[in-house]
């Protein structure tokens, strides 16, 4: 039931009753009672209220401040957890670091080691110092505390690694002792063919000795000491054997040996094979004494049945005109002694030596030797015999000249000036080696015969020919490059007469790759490849320019009209090559490219220039020439000028009027007159500006 309150006296239950009726007067009294009583109530009642609410207050802020504690302390609790985490993870972390580190570190150490950069007792020192570095280099700004507890998780780690450096040191010394071993045995083995019981002897001592140190148990060091005596045993009877391969007698005595007390040391195996290589022989040296049994019936009838037929060859190789070689000679000397035929032989041999002694002169001493013999000829009348060796010498002759003109390498290998070997063409880079190798003989041939030598047979150029020819562009230029690089200027001319078709690309790319700046020949081959494709093409832009390419170049004094041709050639194909890689070029530009630069010189002509000259600095050199330095060039103090004695010091003091002919890079004939000036000895003198 529902209480209702009273004022300061508490609270009461209404009760069931009839309630009594108030008076007029006590009610005035009564109400103003009432009234004072309800205001007293009222103010109990807001007193009441204020206090419950400071205490609610109170609660409330206490509560507040046990939440903020509560908090703080979580949140306090998950930083340490954090911090514990992250100290757990960096430790984790650099202990696995460091475990890599020291593994790599063991590694590496075992890698230079055995590269020779670390010697094997360096190798722990090594390790302890590069790995303090590294431990300190993964423990830099971490904790002390958890650092050492690094530290002391990775002392297995690190100590493993460094056993595993230590390991290799020794598997290293142990390797070069293994090593040694196999040397040494290599050693004894030999010396065991003069001495074999000291070197067996000295050996075992030795696999006894370091054998251990080399990681070899005690099994395998009997075993190697078995295999020494074995294999030494068996060189030994081998040697004995071979020493006596063609005497029956030699052969019994050493198949008795094998069976004493110094081979008891072969194995049946190896035994059987000395007995039957001794059986072999053994056969080999009847079969040959039946033969000889055999030949010697019929020798008779049959040598002379061959020395009649190699008269015969004889006669007709001399009357052609060919030469016997030495192994020919003695072949027929042998096979005609004693025979009726002797005589004849002789005579025809004498009349070859003289003919192989001829076929080796030079063609100019070949042309002195014929005259030498028509003027005798003259001199003494009619000499049949000295008219057919006239005839035979100058059929020699004429057969070195052609084989000159076609195959000056052939020529050296057959009148055996050379000996080479074939080029292998399955790789040009290869080919270009193979060619520069070859050099040393062209030379050889050059200075004997006078002519200009290619490295290469006819047959080979050829070859070589059609492979470059099938080649890219940049590949070619290449290869033109290397081929230039491995010969001098007057083989590279040769090589490219050898080497090139009708059009003379390849030709004079070699030789300008040989004697002038890369530019040139790589202009050459790359004109040449855009007028072949269509990327240049022969409009009036090109026409005017070859007009005025050979109109330049007719003002040089070329010494053959094919030297001029070339030229000209060249020329225009590096202004195609100008034209394809610039889109525009000129006619002089190319001159320029090809001729290092036309100087102005004697009676209009021009003449080109060695590379890095101007004008001015090219006819100041070629003045400053004095008699001593001509002296030098025309090997004497005299020259010949259209057959008439001149000396060196008025050559060199008109320089001027002289025409200088091109005769390779920096180097020129000389002209007076429309006479070449020709050296006393013979040849045509030639100047050097620039060097060489």
């Amino acid at each position: 039931m529902a209480k209702i309150p009273m004022g300061g006296f508490g609270q009461v239950v209404p009760q069931g009753g009839q309630t009594p009726l108030a008076s007029a007067g006590q009610l005035d009294g009564g109400m103003g009672a009432a009234l004072q009583d309800l205001g007293a109530t009222i103010t109990g009642i807001g007193a009441d209220h204020i206090a419950a609410r400071e205490r609610a207050r109170q609660a409330q802020e206490i509560e507040r401040k046990r939440l903020a504690e509560q908090e703080r302390q979580r949140a306090e609790r998950e930083l340490e957890k954090a911090q514990d985490l992250r100290d757990r993870t960096v430790a984790t972390a650099a202990t696995k670091g460091i475990g890599v580190d020291a593994q790599d570190l063991g590694d590496d150490i075992a890698r230079r080691i055995a590269a020779g950069e670390i010697k094997p007792g360096d190798a722990g020192r090594e390790f302890d110092k590069r790995a303090e570095k590294a431990l300190q280099d993964r423990l830099q700004g971490i904790k002390p505390e958890v650092a050492n507890f690094i530290r002391a998780n990775t002392v297995d780690h690190v100590g493993s690694a460094r056993n595993r450096a230590i390991d290799a040191a020794a598997a290293h010394v142990r390797q070069g002792v293994r090593a040694d071993l196999v040397t040494a045995g290599e050693t004894f083995e030999r010396a065991a063919l003069t001495d074999r019981d000291a070197a067996v002897k000295q050996y075992t001592s030795m696999l006894q000795t370091m054998g251990p140190q080399a990681g070899m148990t005690a099994d395998q060091v009997q075993r190697e000491v078995q295999s020494f005596r074995e294999k030494t045993a068996y060189n030994l009877g081998d040697a004995l054997v071979r020493g006596a391969r063609d005497d029956a007698k030699a052969l019994d005595a050493v198949a008795e040996s094998l069976r004493g007390s110094a081979f008891a040391d072969l194995s049946p195996d190896k035994l059987g094979q000395l007995d039957t290589r001794i059986a072999n022989r053994r056969q080999l040296i009847e079969a040959k004494r039946q033969t000889a049994i055999a030949r010697g019936e019929a020798a008779a009838a049959r040598r002379d049945r061959q020395a009649e037929s190699a008269v015969r060859a004889l006669q007709t190789m001399v009357d052609n005109g060919s030469v016997p070689d030495d192994n020919m000679m003695r072949t027929i000397t042998t096979q005609v002694a004693g025979t009726p035929y002797a005589t004849e032989a002789r005579e025809l041999l004498v009349g070859a030596a003289k003919a192989a002694s001829f076929a080796q002169l030079p063609p100019a001493g070949q042309e002195r030797a014929i005259i030498e013999m028509r003027t005798r000829l003259t001199e003494q009348g009619s000499n049949p015999a000295l008219e057919r060796r006239i005839e035979r010498f100058a059929s020699i002759k004429a057969r070195t000249e052609k084989q000159l003109a076609e195959d000056p390498l052939l020529y050296g290998l057959n009148a055996r000036l050379i000996d080479i070997q074939p080029l292998n063409f399955t790789s040009l880079d290869q080919l270009a080696q193979q060619i520069g190798q070859r050099a040393e003989a062209a030379h050889t041939v050059a200075a004997r015969t006078g002519v200009p030598t290619s490295p290469l047979l006819a047959s080979e150029a050829h070859r070589a020919g059609e492979m470059l020819r099938a080649l890219p562009l940049a590949q070619k230029n290449t290869v033109v490059r290397q081929l230039a690089t491995v010969m001098d200027p007057s083989m590279v001319a040769a090589l490219g007469r050898q080497i090139d078709g009708k059009d003379n690309v390849l030709g004079s790319a070699i030789f300008a790759a040989a004697t002038m700046p890369p530019a040139v020949s790589e202009l050459i081959l790359q004109g040449a490849d855009a007028t072949a494709s269509g990327r240049v093409k022969d409009d009036s832009l090109s026409s005017a320019a070859a007009v005025q390419i050979a109109r330049e170049l007719d003002k040089v004094p070329w010494p053959t009209t094919s030297a001029r041709d070339s030229a000209v050639a060249a020329a225009q194909r590096v202004y195609a090559g100008l034209r394809d890689r610039n889109g525009s070029a000129s006619a002089s530009e190319a001159v320029r490219h090809v001729t290092n630069g036309l100087a102005d010189w004697n009676n209009g002509t021009k003449v080109p220039m060695p590379i890095g000259y101007d004008e001015r600095r090219f006819k100041r050199e070629v003045r400053a020439i004095d008699a001593k330095t001509m002296a030098k060039f025309a090997d004497g103090f005299d020259v010949l000028v259209g057959g008439e004695l001149v000396g060196v010091e008025k050559l060199a003091q008109n320089m001027d009027a002289l025409t200088l002919i091109p005769a390779g890079m920096g180097t020129y004939a000389l002209s007076s007159g429309g006479a070449l000036v020709m050296k006393r000895g013979g040849g045509v003198v030639r100047i050097q500006i620039g060097g060489k």
